[in-house]
């Protein structure tokens, strides 16, 4: 690999460990639902690395990109959904609402009874991703800088969007167990409340920011 490659792989690394709109996210349905879920969360999310490979590999990254119109479409879905995400746990923390039953099993006991939350949260993470046009542009931006031959444009995009993916899983997965040992410490309560309210917060913000974000 050259220097290049090497660049924009550290820069892809920076990237999946900057706190962001996934990990938000992450960690509310680490608090809302267990470990599992925040790592589920996180691998929906990584999954969505590789819709916007796809449309970056047959042009239609470009469409979005130099498309006001299609552009706008995306961001405002993303806008809303985040703003949806954020509201329902704002909701929650003002209502000051228990978890749901059975959502605070761990291990073999979850992965048994709550197979359905652990696919929302599969789903969440996964919408999350695909509906944020920065993914697009930087996706756009960085795979002709990826590609040394055009004849090889669908391995080295592989390669690349291989290596996010299983970074940035391990990153959400890490983050999600360390989150689910302290879970039972920040579920207190009010801490509880106060969390959901920061972290709903915090999605709403993400949200009304791309809303308010200018095409390039």
């Amino acid at each position: 690999m050259d220097s290049t490659l090497w660049a924009l792989m550290g820069l892809a690394f920076l990237l999946v460990i900057t706190p962001g709109q996934d990990t938000m996210l992450v960690l509310r349905n680490v608090m809302l639902r267990g470990k599992f879920a925040g790592i589920a969360t996180g691998v929906g999310a990584c999954c969505g690395l590789f819709v916007h490979a796809t449309l970056s590999v047959f042009g239609l990254s470009a469409v979005l990109l130099y498309s006001a119109t299609a552009f706008s479409i995306l961001k405002i879905m993303g806008a809303c959904y985040l703003v949806y995400l954020g509201g329902r746990s704002l909701w929650g923390a003002w209502r000051g609402e228990a978890l749901p039953d059975g959502l605070g099993m761990e291990g073999a006991q979850l992965l048994r009874g709550n197979m359905g939350q652990l696919r929302k949260a599969f789903g969440e993470g996964f919408m999350s991703n695909v509906l944020n046009p920065k993914v697009v542009i930087f996706y756009f931006a960085v795979l002709p800088q990826v590609i040394g031959d055009p004849a090889l444009i669908i391995r080295d995009t592989l390669f690349f969007v291989g290596f996010q993916f299983v970074i940035a899983v391990i990153y959400l997965t890490l983050l999600s167990m360390f989150l689910g040992h302290v879970r039972h410490v920040l579920l207190r309560p009010a801490f509880k409340r106060k969390l959901e309210t920061v972290t709903g917060g915090l999605m709403v913000v993400f949200g009304v920011s791309l809303a308010l974000e200018q095409a390039p």
